[in-house]
């Protein structure tokens, strides 16, 4: 676009957001054998638990699939606001929690 336009015209800015939330996701993998009903509640716990989440939209776990040996991949999804320009520092702290409350509860990693 031409320096002119800027000056002369309305120039409308398509990428500028009122909603500022942002998506954060958390990936695990857990061992085969593992209860997928308790690996979605302990990742929803952690995404609840932290500050930093928003409570709406709520987090939503997802089951992605199976791996080699029978293992499942889970994604947990959440919102967030205030931590936009660290949003890996957020994932972080859930990968944290998500470690301790897998392990508190005997959840096997592959």
């Amino acid at each position: 676009m031409p320096n002119t336009r800027f000056v002369t015209e309305n120039v409308a800015n398509l990428h500028y957001r009122a909603d500022t939330r942002v998506r954060v996701r958390a990936q695990v993998t857990v061992a085969a054998g593992s209860d997928a009903r308790v690996v979605q509640k302990l990742l929803l716990e952690a995404a609840r638990e932290n500050p930093h989440v928003l409570g709406t939209p709520e987090p939503q776990v997802r089951l992605v699939g199976y791996q080699g040996g029978g293992a499942m991949a889970f994604e947990l999804m959440a919102w967030n606001e205030d931590c936009i320009a660290a949003r890996e520092l957020l994932v972080s702290e859930l990968n944290f929690t998500i470690g301790d409350k897998l392990a508190g509860q005997g959840v096997k990693l592959p």
